[in-house]
Order: C-alpha cells, then structure tokens, then sequence
C-alpha cells in the first residue's frame, strides 16, 4: 500500500489514504480521508462489541503503544524511504524527536540567511518593546534563573511573555512583570496567545 498523508489524499480527490502509521488503538489500516477514522477501528467497532471493544482498548493501553513502536522501528526504513520517493512531508507521528532535531538543523544550515533575519528581527522587537525605565538587571537575573532551573531539573525551560511582544490584540513589553519561567513545550505550545 503506498503511503500518503490526509491532506495529499484531499487534494487528489480519495475518500481513503494510508498514513503509514497505526492508529490509537494498534491497527495498521487504511482512514477515511473526511474524517481521519481508522477503518478497522470502524469495522470492530460497529460490529456490535461496542462496549468490549471500548474495555479492551482500556485495559492495553501499553501493549497498544509498544505495538505501535515497535512495528515504526521494524519499518521505520521502509516507512522512510516509501514518504520520501513519494516527496510527501513526514507525518508528525513518524517523525522521531532526532529526526525532528536534524530536519530543524538542517534548515538552519540551509536558510542561514533567514534565520538570521528571524533573530535579528526578534532581537529589534525586544529592543522596541523595553522601555528605558525598566530594571534591566532583574530581567537578567530570570534569564539566569532560567538557566538554573533547566540545568537543575534537567527540562529546559525558557522566558515567556505572558502578553506577547507580537500579539494579534494587545503587544506586552519586555519587562521583568511581564515575564514568565515556563517550560519548552508549554512555551511552544502557547506561541504568541496571550
């Protein structure tokens, strides 16, 4: 079965795609393009073993997972290469926190010149947005703080603006009240909300 992605399988018109990947519950099928459904999740659940099906699926949490791991592992050149010759983005399930870290890096090396108009473009808002009168010292003092608490724990963590310097309603400054010492996913995960 040749691998594709939902959104690809919409352009092209299917109403079923195969992602390559297994679903929640452990099936390595076929989804329905509208919805994303797995279909054999579908077919046993509307077998009429609704009830058994919903308890079995809670009761192998963990071997479902491991199932999932362990066919990506067993296949994961084959899953590769088939997403590759076809030219099609990697789904985020496929993808590995090392595969994810490389890609990143791989860009940076690429577009040099873009990455660094981002930061420098960052490093002006920050500047626009730090008011002469703040404490500079106590908005490094949190930087510094920061870098403890991720060197303690082991998590990185990083500064957050609790109202963005780049929000689509209300812009923040950059002063030590407006920042926070939040984790990496929950800062990425936040964005620019506020």
């Amino acid at each position: 079965m040749e691998i594709i992605i939902r959104k690809q399988a919409k352009l092209l018109g299917l109403r079923k795609y195969f992602p390559g990947s297994v679903c929640k519950h452990g099936h390595l099928s076929e989804r329905r393009t509208s919805n994303g459904e797995c279909l054999e999740c579908v077919r046993v659940y509307n077998s009429g073993r609704k009830d058994e099906y919903k308890e079995w699926c809670a009761n192998n949490k963990n071997s479902i997972k491991k199932y999932g791991q362990k066919y990506y592992e067993k296949n994961k050149t084959k899953i590769l290469s088939k997403i590759k010759k076809s030219r099609i983005r990697v789904p985020r399930i496929v993808r590995s926190p090392e595969m994810i870290k490389e890609q990143k890096r791989q860009w940076n090396i690429k577009n040099k010149g873009w990455k660094n108009f981002l930061t420098r473009k960052r490093q002006a808002q920050i500047s626009r947005a730090t008011p002469k009168w703040t404490n500079i010292d106590a908005i490094r003092e949190i930087y510094i703080l920061s870098e403890a608490i991720s060197y303690q724990t082991g998590i990185k963590h990083h500064v957050d603006h609790i109202i963005p310097l780049q929000g689509n309603l209300v812009c923040g400054l950059h002063i030590p009240e407006n920042l926070q010492i939040i984790t990496e996913n929950e800062n990425l995960k936040k964005g620019r909300k506020f």
